[in-house]
């Protein structure tokens, strides 16, 4: 379990065909060193913190594994959609963004229920205002504003390519 004098960060990478990502746990008594008191790797589409002391892996299988900071499987949870290839921070604890090649589910880990869905296009990134409020869907050629209830607020609609937001 993360202690008190913990910070860690998680960093996923395309260095294989499905991916990869790499848990890195740092001591923060004595300020940020240069190098993580833990390292944990594996593969995965996605990673993203899920809680305080859990984060959740989209495998290889598409199956969604939550795991502690130890690496290891506490649950391992079928997606609503078989298609699923990608995985977003839902602004809340538990919750995940799951993403396929037109929609975007919101998904409760804990209950294993869809909280929403919505019809969008391939979904690259997703970015959360500050007090996760609202959320910014960025495909290749759109931007749609939704609420933490993946509720439409506007949509934007570019001829160029959007790299970020």
């Amino acid at each position: 379990m993360s202690q008190a004098n913990e910070a860690s960060v998680l960093v996923t990478g395309a260095d294989s065909d499905i991916g990869s990502y790499e848990l890195l746990t740092f001591n923060t008594s004595a300020g940020f060193s240069s190098d993580p008191t833990h390292t944990h790797r594996g593969p995965g589409y996605a990673a993203v913190f899920i809680a305080r002391n859990r984060f959740a892996v989209l495998d290889k299988n598409r199956q969604i594994l939550v795991k502690n900071f130890q690496n290891e499987v506490t649950k391992k949870i079928s997606p609503p959609n078989p298609a699923t290839d990608g995985m977003f921070f839902a602004g809340t604890s538990g919750r995940v963004l799951l993403s396929s090649e037109d929609r975007m589910t919101m998904f409760d880990t804990q209950s294993r229920k869809v909280i929403a869905e919505m019809q969008v296009p391939r979904v690259k990134y997703v970015v959360w205002s500050k007090d996760a409020s609202f959320a910014a869907l960025l495909s290749k050629h759109g931007i749609i504003i939704t609420d933490r209830n993946l509720e439409q607020q506007s949509t934007i609609s570019e001829t160029v390519r959007v790299k970020s937001g």
